[in-house]
This record gives structure tokens, sequence and C-alpha cells, in this order.
């Protein structure tokens, strides 16, 4: 049952994303609603590889790094979303964002991007596996179902984002927006896909960091929340 909710709530994101993603406001040339053929099972799959690493893909343990950064760009590649490896040297170690592209090459970008490393040694299901899962479902999709968009989709998954590197310039996301903003590419929005495969039915399972969020928020954690900064409230109601 707990696996049937976690693959429930990412089908119903990656869904609500890939419609987002297509709607005429973003330039889809076929405007309509039309069912999204999500796979459950592929999403399983991706988050079971990313889980049973040599080692916890941390940044100490490098080659489990490279393991689900090989696993990744693979399946980009098998999609025909030609990736590149975003290489770059943090603390004498080399680490890789992998970035993949669907959409008009000339356009504004539309980022979407999920962080594959975990946090000690944990298998990271949560965080960030499911994350990772709907980044390469979106990619799959993207190639069965060619959708014609205005903006380019820049699908990336991120190294480096847990502690020590959390909040720090070797951020696999950081190193990646100094590219974009260094090089004057025009971006529409990121969206980040993080820790979207949690859900619990049970009373009082969801947690805030802030008391007061409590008296706004549902208590139980059975839930998609779309976040955004002060400012896009436009964009987070599409």
């Amino acid at each position: 049952m707990k696996t049937l909710l976690f693959l429930g709530s990412i089908i119903f994101l990656i869904s609500a994303l890939f419609y987002f993603l297509t709607t005429p406001l973003l330039g889809f040339a076929k405007p309509g609603i039309v069912p999204i053929p999500v796979s459950s099972e592929r999403l399983k799959n991706d988050v079971k590889v990313l889980c049973t690493t040599s080692k916890p893909r941390n940044y100490k343990n490098i080659n489990a790094l490279n393991e689900a950064a090989a696993y990744i760009f693979n399946e980009f590649r098998k999609n025909g979303l030609n990736p590149q490896e975003q290489k770059y040297t943090a603390d004498g170690n080399e680490y890789k964002n992998i970035i993949s592209t669907y959409g008009p090459l000339d356009a504004p970008r539309m980022i979407i991007g999920a962080h594959y490393d975990v946090c000690l040694d944990h298998a990271g299901a949560d965080d960030n596996a499911s994350g990772v899962a709907g980044l390469l479902e979106i990619g799959r999709l993207l190639d069965s179902l060619k959708p014609t968009l205005k903006y380019r989709v820049d699908l990336v998954a991120y190294t480096l984002e847990e502690p020590p590197y959390f909040r720090t310039a070797n951020m696999g996301s950081a190193i990646h927006s100094k590219y974009i903003i260094e090089n004057n590419i025009p971006f529409k929005a990121m969206i980040c896909l993080e820790m979207i495969g949690y859900f619990s039915e049970k009373p009082k399972s969801q947690e805030y960091p802030v008391g007061i969020l409590k008296t706004i928020y549902p208590s139980t954690g059975n839930f998609i929340a779309v976040v955004g900064r002060i400012g896009e409230k436009a964009w987070l109601r599409m």
C-alpha cells in the first residue's frame, strides 16, 4: 500500500506538471486536455535503481554518484534527448550535473531540475530518487508525445545539493545557474522536483519548519505542495 501511495503521488505531480508545460499559455500548438500516460512501473524502477547503487550516493562515494549519473544519462539518451555532462571540481573531486534538452534550441528555457545525491548514508528514496524519477518520466513523455513547445525545456539532474555542500557555490544547481547567468542565456522559469514521493494518510504526519504554518496548511501529508517566491503567484496558479 505504501508503495502504491508513493507512486500515486509522483504520477499525479508529473501529470499536472506535464499539462502545465504543454498548456496554450506556454505555447503548446494543440490546446486541449489529453490523458498523460505516466508509467508507475518506470517510476518504481527508477527509484529502485537509484537506491541500490554500490554505496549511498553521497559526496564521499563518488563512484556511487557516477553510477547514478550514468543511469540518468543513459535513460535520457534512450529517449533521444541528447544528454550532456556538466563537470566541475569541488575540493579536488570531480562531480557532474546531467542536462538533457527538448524543444527549440534558440528559445528561452524552462528549466526542470532534481538532485540525485543523498544526505549521509541514506538510500534516499524520497529525497531525492522520487524527484529524479519524475524528471526521467517527463523526458520519456516528451519523447513519446513530442509536443511542440514555445520554450526550450532543460531537464537537469543536479549533484551535491546535500551537506556539506548545501547552500554553497559547489551545489550542482549553483554551478548550473552560474553558467546560465554568465552566458546571458534567457530563461522563463525554473521548477524544482523535490521529495515528491512522500504520502501518508496518518493524522499529524505533516510537519512544518515554522509553527504558524500549521494553522494554514494540512496536518496530514497526503497532498502535493507547489511553492514559489513572493511575486510568483501567477506561475503557481497555472
